[in-house]
């Protein structure tokens, strides 16, 4: 309710309410012959029928738009896509569509009120009169596009919409969120109304991938390439996955058994030969009818390093465990090893690669600068870590890992005696307390399919449960974030077995820690069933230094990284480049330039620097599907600094997938206000959506007032009527 005064209230409430206190002084005043009570009678009488007119000039109502008749109709939304010319029994999809779509518009009362409309990749242009003579030839499915595409061509037609009804087998092929078109039709009070076409079939289809988008390796040593293979559809199979090298040439092969699992691991090992950029591909065994053989090989990129990775090893407590691990670690060639070892308080004795010498000088058994840090990739805590690090040494220590992309390693558990807060930062768990009870090592899944481990050391191989117990660990009060771990420890018989971690990795800024909760390890060199593994003291050892260098920023001898916001686009998929460096001051840009195999493709330029940080970026589109890598080198010299590899795929096929998508459809039915329907529900959903509807025209809106009532004046005239009654009797007249 509202007003529309007959004056405006600034002059009507003034005027009005002197009238009234006029009023009803006056007849107070004309009625002083009468008794109270009648007096009273007369004043109130007058009183009421004066704030009754006061209200009729204040002329409350309301604003009322006149109703007007407007047609209404609904369509009927076709897919005529490549996957609607799938067989379902004596028909195709396309043909049981178009029936649905003939009897749909039978049920009409109105059959010219109730359009048909086709689509693919998009709504088509003209309304589609002959459904029939079509043929369903659209490569892509786009449900959303073409339903944005219907609503905004509807208002054309001079028709209301009630709702669509879609006959698909509702696969989004195209990009598109589903929940966009529904919340944009529900807006207009528009309801989706899908009809499902096509019965459920099982898609089969075999593929792999590599566990990770490029590896890294030495010259001579085995790099660890794992495969991802994933199996829809088959039941008990056995295929094989083989690792090729650039000539085509099987390098590596190894079988994998599914009973009915979706994915499975298999680990391949691969020696390079040379220092350099290499390009492996991954294959695996095709099958009958399968859906698409595309997926079932896919290439690798390795990188063999020349540099060495440099190691220091600090030990305050050494025992057997630290003196194995160091023997171990120089022994290996692509390994240059220093090592530190606390004899006492005042004594620690040295040894290198090159030579080993005793010192008593503080300042010479840790890193004291940021220079002197950074000639090494990888720190190595044993115990008594507190000999070794000071406040400023530990600040140091942080930044190396944090902004330098260093690798610490904590290689016996708790790597000092109770708290050590400054270390405590960067490490990837809260320690708890001792443990002295017997466990073993498991690999998780995390770390197989990180490649630590072939599939010989798989989590269910037997040889873990051959090896000799550990009994020296800590336990873990809190797992910190981004911490994943690698691989557990297993205490307690098969019915009461209890587990927690042993290997736990952390990401820390741009670089890695490590921590290697047991103590003992170097037992496993002496036992028979080790050796019959292949030495697994030595391959955990140095499968876990090699994993942990190339997980971090920088590679080691490598002043440049090179990261890409994405490694697997979608073509004209817009990618980000991330150039960072470990020096420091003002540094002239890297140029990058985009490769497939050995042929540029194109340059890109040189990134532009981030503010505030040693790092550059840029941003380019996809080109067409293939594998491409993006190279970043020195322009004055055009010295190769690094390679990032990525894959741009095509979107998948309209046969790709022939399994109907009845989530979509149902989500898009939910939220768009309607309901998925069957082909019985039309008769009763054509009544539902043919109703005249009636809109208000606002253009012609007219005042009704509340006042005009001829209760009202009666009631007005009562009033006065009262006084005048009381008057004339009491001789006032």
């Amino acid at each position: 309710m509202s007003f529309s005064p007959l004056l405006p209230l600034d002059i009507l409430l003034p005027l009005g309410a002197m009238l009234l206190l006029a009023g009803i002084g006056l007849a107070w005043r004309g009625n002083n012959r009468c008794s109270l009570g009648l007096r009273l009678l007369a004043v109130g009488a007058r009183a009421l029928g004066l704030v009754a007119l006061l209200l009729i000039a204040l002329n409350p109502g309301s604003w009322r738009a006149l109703e007007k008749e407007q047609p209404s109709g609904w369509a009927i939304l076709v897919d005529r896509s490549l996957s609607m010319a799938s067989a379902e029994g004596n028909q195709t999809r396309w043909q049981q569509a178009v029936s649905i779509a003939e009897k749909a518009v039978k049920q009409s009362r109105r059959t010219e009120r109730a359009k048909v409309y086709t689509f693919a990749g998009n709504l088509d242009e003209e309304n589609a009169k002959k459904i029939a003579d079509q043929i369903p030839s659209g490569e892509t499915t786009d449900i959303v596009r073409s339903g944005r595409s219907l609503l905004a061509q509807w208002p054309a037609t001079g028709l209301h919409l009630n709702g669509i009804v879609l006959l698909s087998d509702g696969r989004q092929i195209a990009p598109g969120k589903g929940m966009d078109l529904a919340q944009l039709a529900r807006s207009q009070g528009v309801p989706i109304f899908p009809l499902l076409i096509g019965s459920g079939r099982q898609v089969k289809d075999i593929s792999v991938a590599p566990g990770r988008s490029q590896y890294f390796g030495f010259p001579g040593q085995k790099t660890k390439i794992t495969a991802m293979v994933h199996n829809r559809g088959y039941n008990r199979i056995n295929p094989k996955v083989e690792l090729l090298d650039g000539k085509d040439k099987v390098v590596a092969s190894s079988e994998i058994r599914f009973e009915n699992e979706p994915t499975g691991t298999v680990v391949l090992d691969y020696t390079p030969a040379a220092a350099g950029f290499q390009k492996l591909k991954l294959r695996v065994t095709s099958f009958p009818e399968e859906s698409t053989l595309q997926n079932n090989e896919r290439e690798v990129s390795l990188v063999v390093l020349s540099n060495k990775t440099k190691i220091f090893i600090a030990e305050g407590v050494p025992t057997w465990d630290s003196k194995f691990l160091a023997q171990l670690f120089r022994s290996q060639p692509q390994l240059d090893v220093t090592a530190v070892f606390r004899l006492s308080a005042d004594h620690y004795y040295r040894v290198s690669s090159a030579e080993a010498s005793m010192t008593s000088d503080a300042e010479a058994i840790f890193p004291s600068t940021t220079a002197e840090l950074e000639k090494y990739d990888i720190i190595v805590f044993g115990k008594g870590a507190e000999y070794f690090l000071t406040p400023e040494r530990t600040d140091l220590l942080r930044q190396f890992i944090h902004d330098k992309g260093g690798c610490v390693v904590f290689a016996r558990g708790k790597p000092y005696e109770g708290r050590f807060p400054l270390l405590e930062v960067i490490e990837p768990v809260v320690w708890g307390e001792a443990i002295d009870s017997p466990f073993r090592l498991q690999p998780t899944e995390v770390g197989q399919e990180a490649g630590l481990f072939d599939d010989a050391l798989s989590p269910d191989s037997e040889i873990w449960k051959q090896l000799p117990p550990v009994s020296a660990a800590n336990r873990i009060e809190q797992q910190k974030s981004f911490a994943e771990v690698m691989v557990d420890a297993v205490a307690g018989e098969s019915s009461r077995q209890s587990t927690f971690p042993a290997v736990i990795s952390r990401r820390y800024g741009k670089g890695m820690v490590l921590a290697v909760n047991a103590d003992g390890l170097w037992q496993w060199d002496f036992f028979s069933a080790a050796r019959d593994a292949g030495n697994i003291y030595r391959e955990f050892w140095t499968q876990l230094m090699q994993w942990a260098i190339t997980y971090s920023d920088f590679l080691p001898g490598q002043d440049f990284s090179l990261k890409l916001s994405e490694t697997t686009v979608k073509p004209d998929t817009t990618i980000r480049v991330r150039v960072a460096s470990r020096q420091s001051g003002a540094l002239q840009a890297p140029s990058l330039r985009l490769l497939r195999g050995e042929t540029m493709v194109r340059e890109l330029g040189q990134p532009q620097r981030i503010p505030d940080a040693i790092a550059w970026e840029l941003f380019f589109n996809g080109t067409e599907a293939g594998v491409y890598q993006v190279e970043l080198y020195n322009p004055k010299d055009k010295k190769i600094l690094g390679r990032a590899p990525f894959e741009v795929v095509e979107p998948p096929g309209e046969k790709d997938n022939l399994e109907p998508d009845t989530e979509f459809m149902r989500q898009l039915a939910e939220n768009s206000g309607g309901r998925v329907i069957r082909e019985s529900d039309l008769p009763a959903l054509a009544r539902e959506l043919e109703p005249e509807k009636k809109s208000l025209d606002e253009s012609n809106a007219r005042w009704t007032p509340l006042w005009d009532s001829g209760w009202l004046l009666i009631a007005i005239c009562a009033l006065f009527a009262v006084e005048w009654i009381i008057r004339r009797r009491n001789g006032l007249l």
